[in-house]
């Protein structure tokens, strides 16, 4: 966690729009659903947006090797759509 509150700290933004702007750049997630319960958690949510965008390659790379839990491919991940016949 400190790892990840010193990247936050870096990139001028909380750990929550940190974890969610990292979601948002994970290409690995399909979709990102949240959920709020006070009007001022949909506004935080919302600065995730411009989170997201200051992550960069490098950074998410860094954010990566932090987490140290990326999945690996197996053939499920295979796109059978763009596969030639």
């Amino acid at each position: 966690i400190i790892k990840l509150t010193s990247i936050a700290k870096e990139l001028n933004i909380s750990m929550t729009n940190l974890a969610i702007g990292w979601v948002l750049k994970n290409d690995n997630v399909k979709c990102c659903m949240l959920g709020a319960s006070k009007p001022e958690q949909i506004h935080e949510t919302i600065k995730s947006i411009n989170a997201a965008n200051k992550i960069t390659k490098q950074l998410y790379d860094r954010i990566d090797k932090v987490l140290n839990n990326k999945p690996r491919k197996s053939v499920l991940d295979k796109d059978w759509r763009t596969e030639k016949r």
